[in-house]
């Protein structure tokens, strides 16, 4: 039996852990009992449920918020070709930052595949997203928004273009 101190209060939770073959070394007992104190304590909490971290404090691999959009094959054709790590995710990011505010999935947010070009209604509500990251003064974020729905759209082969007004600046 291990006991697990919380890192927030003085009470101790025991957590059984059990080991058929042969007793656990004590340094893999120390992380096991971390690792359960990150799954007891971060169920636990009155706020909303917080990502798992280790014994270290440092966070556990978990899926990220975007992994959905690779189910689209619209968004899977676009993403593979490119093959920079930092560009992918930072593409996935700002397509799923507009697929959120908008309440719309990847082929919702292309429309009708016989039009050429992206319609009136995206275009002003990925403008208004970017408008909102530079009221925050995130405007490297405004940008990345704007420059991943060009090129998600652009390998749709549909137009869009914001006027010099409309675009963000770092």
């Amino acid at each position: 039996m291990l006991y697990v101190n919380s890192p927030n209060s003085s009470r101790s939770v025991a957590a059984r852990v059990a080991c058929t073959i042969l007793p656990l070394p004590i340094d893999i007992q120390r992380y096991v009992a971390c690792f359960v104190r990150g799954i007891i304590f971060s169920f636990g909490g009155s706020r909303m449920v917080e990502r798992l971290r280790d014994c270290r404090g440092l966070f556990l691999c978990q899926e990220k918020s975007f992994e959905y959009l690779l189910k689209y094959p619209v968004v899977s054709d676009w993403i593979d070709s490119y093959t920079a790590s930092n560009t992918r995710r930072n593409y996935l990011r700002a397509l799923h930052v507009i697929c959120a505010s908008s309440g719309l999935n990847p082929t919702q947010l292309l429309g009708d595949r016989d039009e050429n070009a992206v319609s009136a209604e995206v275009k002003s509500m990925i403008r208004r997203i970017a408008q909102k990251f530079l009221k925050r003064d995130r405007p490297a974020m405004a940008r990345s928004v704007v420059v991943a729905a060009k090129s998600f759209f652009v390998a749709q082969d549909k137009v869009i273009s914001f006027t010099r007004k409309e675009r963000s600046k770092n």
